[in-house]
């Protein structure tokens, strides 16, 4: 199964970009993992439509700009959610929804099936006792 972003630590561009300063268009942040070590990871600007700064990450997996980064349970790196292969609970549940619903579907169809199976079986027999009565 794959991994939730709901169960993910995260971090957010926004958040973090607050500490560096108006002007900065780049910027580098280094982040402790506790029991692992540090890791740095990119911070890139892109101007606002309503001015000011947007701030991204740039995944140190796939080198795209990300807003949010995750580090699952099971990882001690941030990535981005391809990278982690992380899908969102919704997902899951759209999933599950789709195969309960192909499986009552499936029961009504084989039902009918069935249904046409036991009159054709009728015919069959009345056909026959029609031959055995000439």
């Amino acid at each position: 199964m794959r991994g939730l972003v709901e169960d993910a630590i995260s971090i957010n561009a926004l958040d973090i970009g607050k500490a560096l300063p108006d002007t900065a268009e780049l910027g580098l942040v280094e982040l402790e993992i506790s029991g692992v070590g540090f890791q740095e990871i990119e911070i890139v600007s892109t101007q606002g439509h309503f001015g000011g700064f947007l701030r991204w990450f740039i995944c140190p997996g796939c080198k795209r700009r990300m807003g949010k980064l995750y580090m699952p349970g099971r990882a001690h790196v941030f990535l981005c959610r391809q990278c982690h292969r992380l899908g969102y609970k919704q997902q899951l549940l759209r999933a599950f929804r789709k195969t309960q619903y192909d499986k009552k579907i499936k029961s009504k169809r084989d039902k009918k099936r069935n249904e046409e199976l036991n009159v054709l079986r009728k015919l069959i027999e009345m056909l026959k006792a029609e031959k055995r009565m000439k």
